[in-house]
């Protein structure tokens, strides 16, 4: 008699990674590809990965070379779906965000800047319209979707059937503090509907900001508990330590993710979730 495991193979889990955000330099991107396969694809067993990009490139990089890194992922379970890079044809300028947020005003009253913010919640929200467009299209249905920076480094295994994705409502996310009312913003998990609505980010900020919700001001990962809560969405702790690689001349250097939080809060208050 044959196993079970060979009578009935496991069910193929379908997964959307959203890869939005700003490209340092090569490699930067390299660092970011490597620690994606060996800590996330190399990891997640009876996963497929679909990749959709919306990023800025610097200009001593063009499409083609990023095309190229991408390929290099090594594994029959990933498909890159769709690669666009943020121009003036497809982003939004200062302008266009004011037609958006009428309440914009780059400087005061709001300490941090709102165009950077509001500049990465619109890039996130496209790469997930990239996604949603192909599951209209092709009729897949996807069982998790991973909002990630391509300059981000895992440094921890994340396997993605160990997660609990069967609430609709909850989303996974590195780090976050409900007291002080902030959450990691550079890596998330969860099912297709609660990342919908964690990807609409962009367009609920004149609501949060009308409503005097944003008691931080413009602070990213203020601005993104918020909504998140305004969602109606939960937070989990996702067991996963993280780096920015950042520019150094053509190489890069690991930068702790916590280090401006840390500066701001405190050690202390990072510990608390």
């Amino acid at each position: 008699m044959q196993p079970l495991q060979a009578i009935c193979p496991p069910v193929m889990m379908t997964t959307a990674v959203l890869i939005s955000g700003g490209v340092s330099n090569l490699a930067s991107l390299r660092a970011f590809r490597d620690s994606l396969i060996t800590n996330l694809i190399g990891k997640s067993e009876d996963v497929e990965f679909h990749l959709f990009f919306y990023v800025r490139l610097p200009s001593d990089m063009d499409k083609e070379e990023l095309d190229q890194e991408l390929k290099r992922t090594g594994s029959d379970r990933v498909w890159i779906h769709r690669i666009t890079i943020e121009d003036e044809s497809n982003t939004k300028n200062e302008a266009q965000i004011r037609v958006d947020h009428p309440h914009y005003n780059y400087s005061a009253p709001f300490e941090f800047n709102q165009f950077n913010t509001l500049s990465m919640y619109w890039k996130l929200y496209v790469a997930d319209q990239f996604r949603r467009r192909y599951e209209f299209e092709t009729g897949v249905t996807f069982d998790a979707v991973v909002r990630i920076r391509p300059d981000l480094v895992l440094h921890d295994a994340l396997d993605l059937r160990t997660l609990d994705l069967r609430r609709a409502d909850m989303v996974h996310v590195p780090w976050f503090n409900s007291s002080m009312r902030l959450a990691f913003d550079q890596l998330a998990i969860g099912p297709p509907e609660a990342m919908r609505s964690y990807a609409k980010a962009y367009y609920n900020v004149p609501y949060l900001t009308e409503s005097s919700a944003l008691t931080l001001g413009f602070h990213p990962e203020h601005t993104l508990y918020m909504h998140l809560q305004d969602a109606g969405l939960s937070l989990c702790k996702l067991q996963c330590s993280t780096s920015i690689a950042r520019r150094n001349g053509d190489g890069v250097e690991m930068v702790d993710s916590f280090a401006r939080l840390r500066s701001e809060f405190g050690s202390a208050a990072l510990a608390a979730s």
